[in-house]
């Protein structure tokens, strides 16, 4: 079955649809950045551990016993070093996952305020016909898609790309 529009669509449909990808996409880059210093400085002291631990196995003579010891005291050190560090990356992407909820939450009422009453798009009532009355919310008549489709259709187009985009 073809999706056909009964009207054009909306001029505000693709620009809406575009802004609600870009926000989702800089929210999700804006964590990546948030935690990239921390997680880089995470990154060097995990493989400065790495290269201590290769030392101490190239050392099984018993006269190393001196530098197998002093290379045994420099890794727990980086070991007590590194667990404070992936503690903060933790918490600052915990702080930055509350304040993009909240922003979030902010953008889509307010969105939602502002084209409430808006027919983005008119389809056939055939091509919406299981979930036609969320599409059409509030009451926009039969194959009418609303601002609160779009932000769900937009909120899942950005979905499988987010382990992209935010790696923390």
């Amino acid at each position: 079955m073809a999706i056909t529009l009964v009207e054009p669509p909306s001029p505000y449909f693709l620009p809406l649809l575009i802004f609600i990808v870009l926000f989702e996409v800089a929210l999700l880059l804006g964590k990546r950045q948030k935690c990239k210093s921390l997680t880089l400085e995470i990154k060097s002291l995990t493989l400065r551990k790495f290269e201590l631990a290769l030392a101490m196995k190239s050392l099984g003579i018993p006269t190393d016993f001196v530098k197998k010891s002093k290379l045994e005291r420099e890794l727990i050190q980086v070991e007590k070093d590194l667990a404070p560090r992936r503690e903060q990356v933790l918490a600052r992407a915990k702080d930055y996952d509350a304040l993009a909820s909240r922003l979030q939450y902010g953008v889509y009422a307010l969105l939602v305020i502002v084209f409430w009453r808006t027919r983005l798009v008119v389809m056939s009532p055939a091509a919406t016909w299981p979930l036609s009355s969320f599409f059409g919310f509030p009451r926009l008549g039969l194959g009418a898609v609303g601002v609160s489709a779009v932000i769900s259709m937009a909120k899942a187009v950005i979905k499988p790309f987010t382990p992209l985009l935010s790696s923390v």
